[in-house]
This record gives C-alpha cells, structure tokens and sequence, in this order.
C-alpha cells in the first residue's frame, strides 16, 4: 500500500528583484531608492517533474546537495505549501519535524502547545492524556513545561517539536535535518524512536547529509540535483550515485573491499618546499569529521615524490567512504580515494555504532 506519492511534481518560486550595491549607483549620478532595483523577480524551479512512491512502513530518505530541493520536497508531502503542478498524495495522519520551532507557537507554554498540536491532529482529550507522561518524558521538559516556548533554547525546541511530532505514531513521518541542533545523545534517542516506528508501521520521510545515518535507517532513497530525480532505489545504491556525482572524475578511483583487507594510499607530495612536509589523512563515512586519520612528516628532499599509507588492515565496517589528504603546504583537505566496504552478511550496523571494525570475539 502505498503511503506517500507525487506524480509529476513541479515546484515554482519567484525569486526577489536584484539590487545594485550603493557604490554603483553612486556612479551612474542614481540616488533614488526606486532606481536601486534593477530587475523583476524571475520564476525558478524548486522542483520539476519529480515522481516516487513510499510504501506504507518503509524508510524512504531524500538527499543530495544544499539547493537540491528537499526541503521543498518535505514541505510539499507535509502540505505547507501546494505544489505548482503535479499531485502529492499522503494516506493517514502526518507528523512533521522540517525546522526547529515549525509547528510550535512561541507565546504558548510547552504544555498549552502540546494540547493545541494534539487538537490540531484531532485527538481526543482522553487520548492525549494517555500520552502526556511519555511525550513529557521523552523531551525532558518537566522544569520548563509551563514556560513559554519563546524562552526555549533550540535544542529544546527541537526536543518538544520531535516528541510532539512522533509520540501520536503518525501513519507518515517527515524529518528534515532539525535533529543536527539537537545535543548526541538527543540525536541517538531521535534515530532509535524513528526507527520503531517504523517497525510498527509508520512510513518515514527522512532528509539528511548524514550518509551513514541514511544507510542504517532508510531502505530506499532518493538523490535530487536541481530539482529533478538524479537518482532513486536501494540506499546504497543511491549513496553511491551521490558520491559518484560529488566525485566527479575521482569515482573511477572507487573500489569495493571487505573488512581485514589491507589498502595503500597514494599522495602526490608538493613539488617544491623549503621545510619537511607533513601530510595527513582522514577517512570519512558520510560525516564532516574524520573516523580514522593518519599522519607522517617527510624531509624536504622528498618533495615532488609520492607518500604511500600502507594499512595492513581494514578496521572498517560495512558502508561507503571517502579519503582526503592535506600537506603542510597548502592545508586544504583534498578527495584522493573513495571505496566500499562491503558487508559480508553481517547485521545492519546501529546508527549508533562508530564503523570501526576490530578483532574481537564473545563468550
């Protein structure tokens, strides 16, 4: 059955007039306001012709680059906005997470905003009683639950929105990247109550740049560029077409390799230096920072040959991964390899769970 649905799908935004920066009006001799604006707004597509399903209970992800349109993608499924053509279709109740503070009225009490969004879904008083002490709990809002929201932090915004938006078990979900204010251990609380939800039958729309977190949750996803569906299908699959496409010619360089197996780096030293050259590595899974890293300085003789970084073991788990090298000489983080590791069968890894392989054995 399926849950959430656009058919052709087309969103347009009229951008604003441009300006012209006071400095070059001052020289054309132009010194009314009015002359300041230089042209109408032009219309510009959000989205163009975007179709795709979801299944009831299942975990769909939407990703891509900043300004790809998941957002307005979001904002169309949970009907903030109405798509310019086409038709988005959603069965049942939906709970919506797109921005901190979305859905919640700063005047308002914790409290009064939980009973005003529970009126707003349509449930009874009766209902949302029972579900007051699991809702309160899970946001840890006890001390500020009659404090108006506006003197809320947004951590603690975000708390009461996803506790609001999941404890009712909406037939649809919708997250966008709020949860990226939210403190580590908020996150990892957020991440474990989407996914049982999802175990008990709710359909999740998720948007996140977090590439591990997409592949540990979601079963199928959706890669946006410009607006249009670059590509769609099993999770992996999808990721890998993103970073293909983020890439660009370094994708050739992708391989796939099992946990255990060893791998060489290669990294071009700079050709000319008056000192030693230090040169770091960092592997990447999807995240800003760096899950492993290594580093080596080399003599300045050196210069112009290649640094070799033998591991003699993947300590990886499954999932995709790119690596970066910078020098001492420039600094700037630089792609020099990308690859999978592939899963051997093994189990789904937790969203929790660092993808650092180890020997280890139980008993």
């Amino acid at each position: 059955m399926v849950a959430l649905e656009f058919v052709s799908v087309t969103k347009r935004f009229r951008s604003g007039p441009s300006y012209r920066a006071l400095r070059d009006l001052r020289r054309t001799g132009r010194s009314s306001p009015a002359a300041e604006r230089t042209e109408p707004g032009r219309v510009r597509p959000a989205l163009d012709e975007v179709s795709f399903a979801v299944e009831r209970g299942e975990a769909f992800a939407v990703i891509g680059p900043n300004g790809a349109g998941k957002s307005t993608a979001l904002r169309l499924a949970a009907a903030i906005t109405a798509p310019t053509a086409g038709e988005v279709r959603v069965a049942g109740r939906v709970g919506a997470l797109i921005e901190v503070g979305a859905g919640i009225h700063p005047e308002l009490t914790g409290r009064e905003n939980i009973a005003l969004y529970g009126a707003i879904l349509g449930l009874r008083r009766r209902e949302l009683a029972d579900r007051f002490d699991e809702l309160v709990a899970f946001a840890e809002l006890d001390a500020a639950l009659d404090r108006p929201v506006k003197h809320y932090s947004s951590g603690m915004q975000l708390r009461l929105g996803f506790a609001i938006a999941t404890v009712v078990a909406p037939d649809v979900l919708i997250v966008d990247e709020a949860l990226a204010v939210g403190d580590a251990r908020f996150q990892l609380r957020c991440l474990e109550r989407m996914q049982a939800l999802v175990r008990q039958g709710t359909t999740l729309l998720y948007v996140s740049h977090d590439l591990a977190t997409v592949e540990s949750t979601c079963r199928r996803a959706m890669l946006l560029v410009d607006g249009r569906v670059h590509a769609v299908g099993d999770t992996a699959e999808t990721v890998a077409a993103y970073l293909r496409w983020v890439d660009g010619p370094a994708a050739a360089s992708r391989e796939l390799r099992r946990p255990g197996e060893p791998l060489t780096i290669e990294v071009p030293l700079p050709a000319r230096t008056d000192g030693p050259i230090t040169v770091a590595l960092g592997v990447r899974d999807g995240h800003a920072w760096n899950v492993l890293g290594a580093t080596a300085s080399f003599g300045p003789e050196r210069a112009g040959t290649v640094a070799r970084c033998h591991i003699d073991a993947l300590p990886l788990a499954a999932g995709v991964y790119q690596i970066f090298a910078a020098t001492s000489r420039d600094g700037a983080w630089e792609l020099v390899h990308s690859f999978r590791v592939a899963d051997d069968g093994a189990e789904p890894r937790p969203a929790w769970l660092p993808p650092v392989a180890f020997a280890h054995r139980w008993a």
